[in-house]
């Protein structure tokens, strides 16, 4: 079994880092590349050292409209999660139920009732 490794940097080294970032004017992807640092630990690096901040900052505009569909989208998601949930439940107690009806009779309820790929004859109904 491998030992996961924790970095530990200094604090001399996130500096040179929020530096290259201002006064180079190297982007978070440019020094996440060069010193194998995760983004999200170079923007708490910058907002912490920086002097001027973060370059950019993400900023989502939305229609009126657009906020509607979000909030439908959220409120369909939250309903599909819990009618999976609901899906699952009844997964398992029909799972049970087979277990429970395998152990009293002795029937193998799951296995395959045709064995044979051959499609049954058509019936044909006469009056």
């Amino acid at each position: 079994m491998s030992k996961q490794v924790y970095k530990r940097y200094s604090e001399a080294f996130r500096i040179q880092l929020v530096r290259e970032y201002e006064k180079e004017g190297l982007s978070i992807t440019a020094l996440k590349k060069r010193y194998k640092v995760s983004r999200t630990t170079l923007q708490k690096w910058i907002d912490r050292y920086s002097l001027q901040g973060r370059r950019y900052e993400m900023m989502i505009i939305q229609t009126p409209a657009d906020q509607d569909r979000l909030k439908e989208l959220e409120a369909e998601n939250k309903k599909l999660k819990i009618m999976l949930a609901d899906l699952q439940l009844d997964k398992v107690m029909l799972q049970t139920t087979l277990e429970v009806i395998e152990q009293e009779y002795g029937i193998d309820v799951k296995k395959n009732v045709m064995k044979s790929s051959k499609k049954p004859a058509s019936r044909s109904v006469s009056l």
